[in-house]
């Protein structure tokens, strides 16, 4: 709720700054979309498009390196690696 406060908090400062031209805004949703995601051609085309190096890490680290169960009731598989898709819970 905090970052909601403050995203909203920094349009309306924008918005109401008399200097200013235009606001751009970005939103990630790593969620049903990205099920069969490649991370490494999504990194790729992030480089290619010259996304700033600090996002490009942060999406690089979150998609890296997991490893993946199902749950059924009471019940758990063993963990395995997980090469495509963002993580997700339900």
């Amino acid at each position: 709720m905090d970052a909601l406060i403050k995203l909203i908090d920094d349009y309306t400062s924008e918005l109401d700054n008399p200097n200013s031209k235009f606001l751009q805004s970005a939103a990630l949703d790593f969620s049903k979309a990205f099920d069969r995601l490649q991370p490494a051609i999504l990194i790729d085309k992030m480089h290619k498009y010259k996304f700033n190096n600090n996002i490009t890490a942060l999406v690089s680290s979150f998609l890296k390196d997991r490893a993946q169960r199902v749950k059924y009731d009471d019940q758990k598989s063993s963990y395995i690696e997980s090469n495509v898709g963002a993580p997700q819970r339900y």
